[in-house]
């Protein structure tokens, strides 16, 4: 499979034609580059211990697919699209003006760091363990998802930030600007928990179980 894979990188393929698909193939400790992806989607899939590798301005989808102990870096103006996954281990980072959407996916243990000016979209998906930050500030839209003992650290919500019918339980927030998140429901954010850096968001009391809000941060609040 990794000659057949390498050997379509050098198929010389019109820019017209849409990106062909490759379908319900198995990929261990395959290093993926943008000639692939920019030519070709994923759907039925396997991965395990893969890695994805995009310089920049590239678009990366995986649909149906089964992901475990994989990695994927992209530089600025990436776009990812997940859908319909389940993922066990996968760690992403991208850099500034980024777009992340991953719906409708089942994920266990997800670490997504993304630059600034950049979207993320995680909707119709149940989370647990894992960690999301940002750069800079973010637009986050979260409908229909449940983010359990997840971390969400060092980033600031934009007002165009959207939640609807989505569960914090058990989850943290760590130096996070809720500010403008003004979608977030109060009984929501009441079920996780937050360092006194966290703003809650305008015109909601702060949640009952989060400290009183304080500029100083305590050492033993850093989650490191």
């Amino acid at each position: 499979m990794n000659e057949a894979i390498d050997a379509l990188a050098e198929i010389k393929l019109s820019p017209e034609l849409q990106k062909r698909r490759l379908y319900e193939c198995l990929f261990v400790g395959r290093v993926f580059g943008s000639e692939i992806f920019r030519r070709y989607t994923f759907e039925r899939c396997t991965f395990a211990r893969c890695r994805f590798q995009a310089p920049h301005n590239d678009t990366l989808t995986i649909i149906s697919s089964q992901l475990v102990a994989c990695s994927l870096r992209g530089g600025d103006e990436t776009s990812i699209e997940i859908d319909s996954c389940t993922i066990s281990g996968l760690s992403v980072q991208v850099g500034d003006i980024a777009a992340v959407s991953v719906e409708s996916s089942y994920i266990n243990d997800m670490m997504l760091r993304v630059g600034d000016d950049s979207e993320v979209d995680i909707s119709y998906s149940n989370l647990h363990m894992g960690s999301l930050s940002a750069k800079g500030s973010m637009k986050f839209k979260a409908e229909y998802s449940a983010f359990v003992d997840f971390r969400f650290r060092n980033m600031k919500l934009t007002a165009n930030s959207s939640f609807d019918q989505t569960s914090f339980p058990r989850s943290h927030f760590y130096k996070v600007d809720l500010s403008q998140a003004n979608e977030l429901s109060a009984p929501a954010l009441e079920a996780a928990k937050a360092d006194r850096v966290t703003r809650h968001p305008n015109g909601q009391p702060r949640p009952n179980s989060w400290p009183p809000y304080s500029d100083l941060e305590s050492e033993d609040e850093i989650p490191f």
